[in-house]
């Protein structure tokens, strides 16, 4: 079974690009959602002006409807964006830019589910009565060792997210 957001994708690129093109700019190409220095609580720039910030809304809830649709990726960089929607700054709406950018570039991807190895595995790990921390790092360590899993890119995102966890 496979997931893919690409259509979706395509036409929300499209609808960031054309005000941005207006002001003779385009989406960065880049190859990682954000910077790894990047960090959006030490943001000193100006506070959006409010048609900015509904900008900025709206294009956080494009994103947050990506991750949903399986582009897992990006997921702690829209978290992050999220944290940020009452008063986003510009540095927060370029660092959106930054993850469309990334988008455009990796928007054939596809997450690939091996469904029996999955759904088995959560219901031994339920009927044994491991506590939820322990039944995630058995996970975890499990979903190392599958081949399918060591190829997707969806391990960059728990090796960041669940360090402890190795």
């Amino acid at each position: 079974m496979g997931l893919s957001s690409y259509q979706y994708i395509k036409e929300a690129i499209i609808n960031v690009e054309e005000p941005i093109q207006e002001q003779n700019r385009g989406l960065p190409k880049v190859n990682q959602p954000l910077p790894s220095y990047y960090h959006p609580e030490l943001d000193v720039t100006a506070i959006l002006d409010d048609d900015d910030t509904n900008l900025y809304q709206s294009y956080v809830s494009v994103l947050r409807w990506i991750v949903e649709l399986g582009h897992l990726d990006i997921y702690v960089h829209v978290a992050f964006s999220s944290s940020f929607l009452m008063r986003p700054r510009i540095g927060h709406l370029e660092a959106v830019y930054h993850v469309f950018g990334y988008l455009k570039g990796q928007n054939r991807s596809t997450i690939l589910f091996d469904e029996p190895f999955f759904f088995l595995e959560r219901f031994r790990l339920v009927m044994t009565g491991m506590n939820f921390t322990e039944a995630l790092k058995r996970m975890y360590q499990q979903m190392l060792r599958h081949p399918v899993v060591k190829r997707c890119k969806l391990m960059y995102l728990l090796v960041q997210v669940m360090p402890e966890i190795s």
